[in-house]
């Protein structure tokens, strides 16, 4: 089945910038609460001194390019770990990400446009009308209320994909261990048997038990074996080094993120074969969060939640049973029925 036969997901009417931007009301719905021109937020810079800024993607869906009109950025973090000084123009950041820049405030004294861009590429077609999210960085000494000449940077950058892997290094070298097993994970998205799209991974489709969630299950020791819905692989071993192998048969890209895990990310190619030759063992990036582009593939080395597209990985449930867990759990379920 062709994704196009697919209902897309729903296109934003806006972003922002530390909650602010500029809309046109008569876009809005009916009734809506909306303010033309309600204003961008401000970034104060002082001439020549660095800043570091913390950028996070906190949205749903979108993915973005984030710049500063005439500053280059210098990455020095991804999702929490320190990396090697790595100099850009524009950043590809996707859902859940998180950067660190250092911009140097070396330019005359003056107002500049902060941009974060849609990755129209990588999104429905009625994304085409989305605007530019804007933000200002004043220059201390400059004029408050002129605006920002429009001074986008002009070289193209790779959409719907990361920040290149091969200029992406982490800050410290850190041997990699040969991994001890391998999972190779395929992606879809159907319709199941009563109309609803769904994800699957190797065509099973995630579907939480409300009633007997895992670590529930495990605490009363019942069996390691789980519903093949619950997309679960149970990994038993002290110190498994673990490489999955995601194949996205899906035309668009995936941002895939591990909870309480880094992964090391080994490469990304297109198509439906993983390029063993071209995996990357000697000093790849580590972090939380990678996409994985349409019609093609990605491998990390050590898990979405709506629609089906989660897998549970089960690590050492038996160093699990010598837990405590604490009576707090009881009252969850309480609320649960309410």
């Amino acid at each position: 089945m062709l994704i196009r036969t697919i209902p897309t997901p729903t296109v934003p009417d806006n972003g922002l910038i530390n909650g602010k931007n500029n809309f046109d009301c008569s876009k809005a719905p009916s009734g809506s609460k909306c303010v033309d021109s309600a204003g961008l937020a401000k970034f104060e810079f002082v001439k020549d001194k660095r800043y570091r800024l913390r950028i996070i993607n906190t949205s749903a869906f979108s993915s973005f390019l984030f710049s500063i009109d005439k500053h280059e950025m210098e990455v020095i973090e991804a999702d929490g770990l320190y990396t090697k000084r790595n100099k850009i123009h524009r950043l590809p950041i996707n859902v859940a990400q998180r950067y660190s820049v250092i911009v140097t405030a070396n330019q005359p004294v003056d107002n500049y446009i902060m941009r974060s861009e849609f990755q129209k590429k990588c999104m429905p077609e009625a994304a085409a009308s989305l605007p530019v999210i804007k933000a200002v960085v004043h220059y201390e000494g400059a004029p408050d209320d002129a605006e920002p000449k429009d001074n986008p940077w002009s070289d193209s950058l790779a959409e719907c994909v990361d920040l290149d892997q091969k200029t992406l290094q982490p800050f410290e070298e850190e041997k990699v261990p040969d991994s001890t097993k391998k999972l190779e994970l395929t992606i879809a998205f159907h319709k199941n048997t009563t109309g609803v799209v769904r994800a699957f991974l190797n065509e099973s489709s995630y579907i939480p038990d409300i009633n007997f969630p895992t670590l529930d299950k495990i605490f009363k020791k019942k069996s390691f074996n789980y519903e093949r819905s619950a997309n679960a692989y149970v990994f038993d071993k002290d110190g498994e080094v673990v490489d999955i192998y995601f194949i996205n048969t899906d035309d668009d890209e995936h941002p895939f993120h591990i909870h309480g895990y880094q992964f090391w990310v080994l490469g990304t190619g297109s198509g439906a074969k993983v390029e063993e030759n071209d995996l990357n063992t000697h000093n790849p990036i580590k972090r939380d969060t990678a996409t994985i582009p349409g019609l093609g593939w990605m491998a990390i080395r050590f898990w979405h939640l709506e629609s089906g597209l989660l897998m549970q990985l089960v690590t050492l449930p038996n160093e699990i049973l010598k837990m405590q867990p604490p009576e707090e759990w009881t009252k969850l379920c309480e609320l649960g029925e309410r």
